[in-house]
């Protein structure tokens, strides 16, 4: 194996779910083109969903982020990903 974090030979598959609150940080929104494009560019299924208006934490509803109507979206998206790619 290289030293490449993206290896390939892994063939990992990647569900990254990511806030709007990081686009408006030009940096934030760099580092995760970065990071799909480096996973695509090694053949790693990869796929983005943006969740608007929403905060770190906005899944659980003990924290004050909550978002009860993306987190339902949210939990969807990660179990139909899990049982379309893992299970």
């Amino acid at each position: 194996m290289t030293n490449n974090r993206y290896e390939p030979e892994l063939k990992q598959k990647v569900l990254h779910l990511y806030l709007e609150e990081g686009r408006t940080k030009k940096s934030l929104t760099e580092e995760e083109e970065e990071f799909y494009n480096n996973l695509v560019e090694h053949n790693i299924l990869a796929k983005i969903k943006v969740y608007p208006n929403c905060q770190h934490g906005f899944t659980h509803d003990c924290f004050e982020e909550y978002d009860e109507v993306q987190s339902k979206i949210a939990w969807n998206d990660m179990s139909l990903f899990l049982k379309e790619h893992i299970f």
